[in-house]
């Protein structure tokens, strides 16, 4: 299996911190970029291949220093996975505008962006995967995370991803339920797609 090269947003904590982990356990170089700083350590296995950056989607200045550093590093990456969330829950009355617009940044224009800043320097290779992750979460009933509905945001991410146009793969992976901290399948599906290949635009993954 030849090694590869990825980028993993939102690796913080939760799925994107497990993926990334079992990928760089299963031999390949993995980068990872987060708004808050790591609560789950990533493994110490592998930790000189591939580094960890900032990234908070509300500062564009960051995505632009994160592309500078692969382009000055010669970097090609193979994948992107995307687990980023702006999850901080409160009452539901208490949502408003605001909150949308730090949900849309986090979930899809900011990894858009980045998306596109990583295209046009050449860093993201052509036709790579990029995989968004899925999930519906919900704290208790009169609150929500402003994370929690990346499932319903899919179809802006599809016509965004579609407006500019972009040259990636677009994939979806659901997030199987009550499994948010890592599932053995989940984890497995994203090694398979980012190794053995994968087929079709838009394409929502088996992770179960």
């Amino acid at each position: 299996m030849l090694e590869k090269h990825l980028l993993v947003l939102g690796a913080s904590r939760g799925i994107g911190c497990t993926t990334a982990n079992y990928l760089r356990s299963s031999g390949h170089t993995v980068y990872t970029a987060q708004r808050t700083p790591q609560i789950q350590a990533l493994t110490d296995e592998g930790t000189d291949k591939g580094f960890w950056a900032a990234l908070d989607f509300q500062d564009p200045s960051q995505a632009v220093d994160l592309v500078q550093k692969f382009v000055a590093d010669e970097i090609k990456l193979d994948g992107i996975l995307c687990c980023t969330s702006y999850a901080e829950p409160k009452p539901k009355y208490l949502y408003n505008l605001f909150d949308f617009q730090h949900h849309l940044t986090a979930n899809v224009i900011g990894p858009l962006m980045l998306l596109i800043y990583l295209e046009h320097h050449g860093v993201l290779k052509f036709a790579a995967p990029v995989v968004f992750v899925l999930d519906d979460r919900r704290i208790g009933s009169e609150y929500l995370a402003y994370g929690a509905s990346r499932k319903a945001l899919r179809p802006m991410v599809e016509a965004a991803h579609k407006t500019f146009p972009l040259h990636s793969d677009l994939l979806f992976a659901p997030l199987p339920e009550n499994q948010e901290l890592g599932a053995d399948s989940f984890t497995e599906a994203m090694l398979k797609v980012f190794t053995e290949g994968h087929a079709g635009m838009g394409r929502v993954l088996d992770t179960k």
